[in-house]
């Protein structure tokens, strides 16, 4: 009888010893794949709250952009030439802000063609190109500023929102610092648009914490092949923007209110020293 019991409870013992550790494994595989979203892109990624509103004129002016996350690369255009590219982005609860900044790029007069500094969106950061993917794009005599969308799926394909029934929900700036025929210079443009539009067929919805992939363009509208500077950053991939929150609130406490309670806290560590201390008759 002894031995049967023993046995039991042996066999109950390696069965809880196996559930045990198989729910540790479950919750372990859990954990793994629930740590961090994938993202299948370049690994440069981008937050920052806005603490100022940027005007949208196409000028960094002084202490605009300080609050940004920003980046400098340098790229090569299509053509072999070497550019300096900076980035700047921020959000605040309403407005995704972008800006760049394209070092020595030429102007381009309307009969050589349009030069296009483009924004392009991985709405739903999966690393796939898909039909409904957000845009930005603003022409370099800021004749066209227009919100647009991926309407095949194919990257590098997008027409304007307005186009299929949607708004345009961009409001941009460019400027050139050399604005005469093929003069060389710098580019900047800014630009601002919603987290979350009314426009959701052609737009991304972003709120705190979401990360949205993207690509900026500059779409150079000299003949190919040719003097034509086109290039992508990054490639062939893609950066990221996680939507910052904003920073916590300490509330400030009254100068009157805090010196009653340091008052209060002293007359509290004196009330108890006495108790503690007091000599006994």
């Amino acid at each position: 009888m002894g031995d049967s019991i023993s046995l039991i409870r042996g066999v109950r013992y390696k069965l809880a010893l196996g559930l045990t550790t198989f729910a540790l494994l479950l919750g372990t595989s859990i954990l793994a794949f629930d740590v961090q979203p994938v993202r299948a892109h370049s690994g440069d990624v981008f937050s920052a709250w806005a603490t100022v509103t940027p005007t949208i004129d196409g000028v960094i002016s002084i202490g605009e952009w300080e609050d940004a996350d920003s980046l400098t690369v340098n790229v090569i255009g299509a053509n072999g030439d070497p550019h300096s590219l900076t980035l700047y982005v921020k959000n605040d609860a309403t407005y995704l802000y972008l800006a760049v900044v394209v070092d020595d790029e030429y102007s381009d007069p309307a009969e050589m063609g349009y030069d296009f500094l483009n924004f392009r969106f991985d709405n739903d950061h999966d690393g796939v190109t898909e039909i409904g993917d957000d845009g930005l794009a603003i022409r370099y005599d800021c004749a066209v500023i227009e919100d647009t969308y991926n309407p095949t799926g194919v990257e590098g394909w997008s027409y304007s929102d307005i186009s299929d029934g949607g708004t345009n929900d961009l409001t941009g700036a460019i400027t050139h610092s050399n604005p005469v025929p093929n003069g060389m210079g710098i580019y900047t443009a800014e630009y601002r648009h919603p987290l979350d539009s009314t426009d959701d067929a052609h737009d991304f919805s972003l709120f705190i914490g979401d990360t949205v992939g993207f690509k900026f363009t500059l779409a150079d509208g000299d003949p190919w092949p040719g003097p034509n500077g086109y290039f992508d950053w990054p490639s062939p991939t893609a950066a990221d923007i996680i939507i910052a929150p904003p920073p916590p609130v300490i509330p400030e406490v009254p100068f009157g209110t805090a010196m009653t309670l340091v008052s209060m806290f002293i007359a509290l560590i004196g009330f108890v020293g006495f108790k503690r201390f007091r000599p006994k008759f």
